[in-house]
C-alpha cells in the first residue's frame, strides 16, 4: 500500500478481541498505522511459521503413527464461542465448549477419528482445565479404543 505524504489519517478496519470478537473501524494518524502495521506483520509472519510448522508435523504423526496403538488428541479450546440449544420443552445455554478430535490409524493403514466435546460454565483457559479435561476424555478414549499407548497431544495454546 503507498500512502502519499498528503494524508495525516488512515481508516482502517481491525478485530479486536475482549469477551468476544468483533470488527471495528479505526481512524489513527498515518505514522501511528505504519507502526502497528509493522508490529503485526512480524507477528504474522511469526504466526504463518508456527501454523505451517504445526500442520507439517500434525500431517506427518498421522502418517506415521503406529497402528492401534498410537493416537492424536486434538484439542480446541473455544473461548469465545456459545452454544445455544433450543426446543419446544427446554432452553439451555452454554457459555463456553470444549472440542476435540481423536486420531487413529487402522490396521488397514486407514485413519479414523472420533469427537469428543466437553461443555463447562468455565471459560478460564488454564493448565488445570485442560488437566480436568483430560481426566474425562483419556478413560474415554480407553474404552473406545483399549490398544491405545500412547497419545500426541495438540491443543491451541493454553500456556500450562
Amino acid at each position: 500500500m503507498k500512502i502519499s505524504q498528503e494524508v495525516d489519517e488512515v481508516t482502517n478496519q481491525q478485530w479486536v478481541s475482549t469477551d468476544r470478537t468483533e470488527l471495528i473501524t479505526v481512524t489513527e494518524a498515518k505514522g501511528d498505522f505504519i507502526d502497528k502495521l509493522s508490529s503485526q506483520i512480524i507477528k504474522l509472519t511469526r504466526h504463518s511459521f508456527t501454523a505451517k510448522s504445526q500442520s507439517k508435523y500434525m500431517s506427518h504423526l498421522k502418517n506415521t503413527m503406529k497402528p492401534l496403538e498410537e493416537i492424536i488428541l486434538q484439542g480446541d479450546f473455544a473461548e469465545n464461542y456459545s452454544n445455544v440449544v433450543q426446543d419446544e420443552i427446554q432452553s439451555f445455554h452454554w457459555d463456553s465448549k470444549q472440542a476435540t478430535v481423536a486420531y487413529r490409524r487402522r490396521e488397514d493403514g486407514t485413519l479414523e477419528h472420533t469427537n469428543i466435546c466437553i461443555i463447562t460454565d468455565c471459560r478460564e483457559h488454564s493448565a488445570t482445565n485442560v488437566h480436568a479435561y483430560l481426566e474425562l476424555a483419556v478413560p474415554h478414549l480407553r474404552r473406545k479404543w483399549p490398544e491405545m499407548q500412547k497419545i500426541n497431544y495438540f491443543t491451541d495454546g493454553c500456556a500450562g
